[in-house]
């Protein structure tokens, strides 16, 4: 039997948060200030708060700092898929533009809207993008369709600095909720370590061990994802 595999040893502050931050903070938050209370009257239990509470700060640092950020980045999402959408009716609008100067058929046409609107309205958000710049390009080419030029450059930097903040806000994300799944492993680790401390303060009465803990946070199930 490896020593891993030994009942004893599992821990279940890991199993009941692995895949809930959320659980783990209200059960850490809960589990502090019972800590917290108990410690004012009990030197052992003061030094068990006491190591508690660097794991615990971190951790709850990380989760308001990962909720703070997939807020803008939800934000951020929003306003390119606002865009994307008025993209799709701006192209019908440039399109009639340049058709009261060059009409569908002609070379010049042909080389500003070779696809027409489709590319514009349809395809992943890069390839959209790849094609407004691509139009710009094209008016670049006409003086006489200048006023067409402005209001696609000017919403293409729009849509184009959206999106570009929209995916390093998706990076940070990324990163914060790596960083925040490192300390509630930790902060685990750290609450089974004091609840092995409150076993040995109540060895002989270790009901009393319940007093620091809502049982609730340990029930079994299908906790959201958060």
């Amino acid at each position: 039997m490896q020593s891993n595999d030994w009942y004893y040893l599992r821990n279940p502050f890991e199993n009941v948060t692995k895949y809930s931050f959320r659980r783990m903070y209200v059960m850490c938050r809960d589990h502090h200030d019972k800590l917290k209370a108990m410690a004012n009257n009990n030197s052992q239990i003061n030094d068990l708060y006491q190591f508690f509470l660097p794991f615990y700060k971190q951790f709850n640092e990380a989760y308001t700092k990962n909720t703070f950020a997939k807020g803008f980045y939800e934000a951020q999402t929003m306003i390119v898929q606002q865009l994307m959408s008025d993209l799709s009716q701006k192209i019908k609008q440039w399109d009639i533009w340049i058709q009261n100067v060059f009409m569908e058929g002609t070379p010049e046409y042909q080389s500003i809207l070779p696809n027409r609107r489709s590319p514009f309205q349809s395809g992943s958000y890069e390839s959209r993008i790849n094609e407004l710049s691509a139009l710009v390009q094209a008016l670049m080419q006409y003086p006489g369709l200048s006023n067409v030029l402005l209001d696609v450059e000017n919403f293409y930097n729009t849509l184009n600095d959206a999106r570009t903040k929209q995916q390093g806000k998706e990076i940070e994300d990324s990163e914060n909720s790596t960083q925040l799944e490192k300390s509630r492993a930790t902060l685990a680790k750290a609450m089974h370590g004091v609840f092995g401390g409150l076993l040995r303060i109540y060895w002989d009465t270790p009901i009393n061990v319940l007093n620091f803990y809502e049982r609730k946070y340990f029930e079994t199930g299908n906790p959201n994802k958060s």
